[in-house]
C-alpha cells in the first residue's frame, strides 16, 4: 500500500517528541530521514506479514475442506479413469489370501 509522506510526518513527529523526550520541538534533517525510515520499515514489515498470515490462512482453508470432503463427494471429483483404477486396486485387494506358513 502507497502511503503520502503527508500521511506519515505526524508519526514522525510523535516518533521526534519521544526521540527528544519533550524538551525540544526541533531535530535534525538525518535524524527525521531515520525516523521517517523507520517507519516505512515497519509499514512494509507489518504488510509482509499480514500478507503471509493471508496465504497460510487460505492453505489451512483449503487443507481443512479437502479434509471434510465426504467418500463420496471425492468419488464424483475423480475422473472415470481414475474410479476404474480405484475400483481394480480395491478388488484385487479382497481377491489377495494371505499366506500363512
Amino acid at each position: 500500500m502507497q502511503y503520502k509522506t503527508e500521511e506519515l510526518i505526524p508519526i514522525v513527529a510523535k516518533l521526534a517528541e519521544k526521540y527528544t523526550a519533550k524538551e525540544s520541538t526541533s531535530i535534525t534533517y538525518e535524524k527525521a530521514q531515520q525516523l521517517m525510515g523507520a517507519v516505512i520499515y515497519c509499514i512494509c514489515e507489518y504488510e509482509a506479514a499480514q500478507k503471509q498470515s493471508f496465504v497460510q490462512n487460505i492453505c489451512f482453508l483449503k487443507k481443512s475442506i479437502i479434509q471434510k470432503i465426504t467418500y463420496s463427494q471425492k468419488q464424483k471429483l475423480l475422473s472415470k479413469k481414475e474410479r476404474c483404477i480405484l475400483r481394480k486396486q480395491k478388488s484385487h485387494h479382497l481377491h489377495m489370501v494371505p499366506a500363512y506358513t
